[in-house]
Parts: structure tokens; C-alpha cells; sequence
């Protein structure tokens, strides 16, 4: 009788295997067929976007890929992976994933529509974080620390949706902390240029100027006049020459598209929202 109860809990079990879904595990999260990364680092950032999808049930994913055969666009393909991967959680399969294909170094951001992924990652949303991962870490060959960006800005970006407060245009305390940075480091400069104002900087420039002249010209006093450094000739005309004068370069800096300087395209399908380009 035991061993009868005993097979029928076996049973039991492998029959909620088929019933219930299974979670992703730690290594489908994060999956880098180009080697980026280290094996060490690739289970760390599986780690990484597995803790946060769980707390958001939404699920944060990172693809690698040699290319896009078979599709027109990146955005085509990004779609195929999701589907096919049967990635996301939930009936509307809610997440969000960053793909690359090293051929042409492209990248896609892609958001499920459905669930709260699609209130969280807008647009704009989904810009900030291409300018963020994209020109800072993935345009210098950080894949690592630009990953690792990429799911702390996910998990962070959730956590303001579920707040009711989604980043957007009229709420974007990163791009406020920017600004505030920004201008401190104008000021900051600001006091330093008017500090060594007062402490002398520039007389003390003339005097090494000065000393300058002196120790070219060892075997004669500087003169007031041209003149005097023309020995046995008499000039019947003077006229004053200049061959120096001060010219002020003022540089523009760009504004920077799309959050961080980057060229990104946003677009939306029937089944979620893109940001793609190339990095």
C-alpha cells in the first residue's frame, strides 16, 4: 500500500510539471552566444535580472546574436526571439529585452505591450536608457558594466511604475540629477577661474613672460622701441607692426539626442514598443 501511495505522489508531481509553468531558470535571463562577457560575469548578471524580474514579475532579458538572417529588420527579429524563447510573465508574457547582433552592432529595446511593461518603458522611457547603456558602455566595448546598466535601469524604471510615477518627460529625476551635476561643475569652475583671478594668476603669468624675454635677449636690455635693437642704421620712418593678436574660441556643445547622444529610432508594432539603432 506505501509503495502504491508512493508512486501515485511521483505521478502527482510529474503531472503539475506539465500544469503548472516552470520560471526561467538563472541562465535563461541573460543569454551571450558572442562571449562579451565572461562566463563568470554572464552568471552574475543572470543572477542580476532574475532577482529583479521576480520582484517585478516582469521579466528583464539580454540577448546576443551574431545576426538578423532570415528577417528585414532588427526590431523583426527581436520580436522572433521573444516569442520563440516564449519569454515574459504572465498571460501577456510582460518583460522587456535588450538585443544585439555583433555583424552590423545593432541593438534593440524591446517592450511587450500587455502588462505593465508597456506603461513603464515608453518611448521616452526606453531612450533614456539606449543613451544611458549604449553611448557610455557599449560604443566603448563595455558590455558588462553597459548589461549590468541595463538591468539596474529596468529594475529602477519598474519600481517607478509601480509607484504611479513611470519616467517620462514630466517626471525624469535622472535626467534632474544630470542637470543638477551639470550645473555644479559649472559653478564649481566658475569659483576656480575667479579664485586664481584673486590670487594672482595672471600677474604672475607676466612676470614668467617677462623672464622669458630676458633670458632670450641676455646680451641686450629690452628697449621701448623697435629701433633700439637696430644697430647703425637710422630709420627716417616708424611705423608699428603687430605679428601677435589674442583670438577667443568659443566651442558649442550639441545637445545631445534621445538621452545620451545617441541616433535611436522608436517604433511600435501590434505586440510592443522598440528603440533600435547601432552602437
Amino acid at each position: 500500500m506505501k509503495r502504491i501511495l508512493k508512486i501515485m505522489s511521483v505521478l502527482a508531481a510529474v503531472a503539475l510539471m506539465f500544469i503548472l509553468p516552470v520560471k526561467a531558470a538563472y541562465n535563461d535571463y541573460v543569454i551571450d552566444t558572442q562571449n562579451l562577457t565572461y562566463s563568470s560575469e554572464q552568471d552574475e548578471l543572470n543572477m542580476l535580472a532574475a532577482e529583479a524580474s521576480e520582484q517585478h514579475d516582469a521579466g528583464i532579458y539580454i540577448r546576443v546574436y551574431y545576426d538578423y538572417t532570415g528577417f528585414d529588420t532588427i526590431e523583426e527579429y527581436a520580436e522572433y526571439v521573444y516569442e520563440s524563447e516564449d519569454l515574459g510573465y504572465g498571460p501577456n508574457k510582460d518583460g522587456i529585452m535588450l538585443i544585439l547582433t555583433m555583424a552590423d552592432r545593432s541593438f534593440d529595446i524591446y517592450a511587450k505591450y500587455g502588462g505593465k511593461c508597456e506603461e513603464a518603458f515608453s518611448d521616452y522611457a526606453r531612450e533614456q536608457i539606449a543613451g544611458t547603456i549604449v553611448n557610455d558602455y557599449l560604443s566603448d566595448g563595455e558590455f558588462y558594466d553597459g548589461f549590468k546598466a541595463f538591468i539596474d535601469l529596468c529594475d529602477s524604471y519598474l519600481g517607478y511604475q509601480e509607484q504611479g510615477t513611470p519616467i517620462s518627460p514630466s517626471f525624469d529625476p535622472y535626467r534632474e540629477e544630470q542637470e543638477r551635476q551639470e550645473q555644479e561643475a559649472a559653478e564649481n569652475a566658475s569659483r576656480a577661474a575667479k579664485t586664481g583671478a584673486t590670487l594672482g594668476i595672471p600677474p604672475l603669468t607676466a612676470l614668467l613672460t617677462v623672464l622669458g624675454l630676458r633670458s632670450r635677449n641676455k646680451t641686450e636690455h629690452i628697449a621701448t622701441e623697435a629701433s633700439g635693437y637696430i644697430k647703425g642704421t637710422k630709420l627716417h620712418r616708424q611705423t608699428d607692426r603687430f605679428l601677435y593678436r589674442n583670438q577667443t574660441v568659443t566651442h558649442v556643445q550639441r545637445d545631445r539626442d534621445s538621452g545620451g547622444g545617441g541616433s535611436f529610432h522608436s517604433s511600435s508594432s501590434g505586440s510592443g514598443g522598440h528603440t533600435s539603432g547601432h552602437f
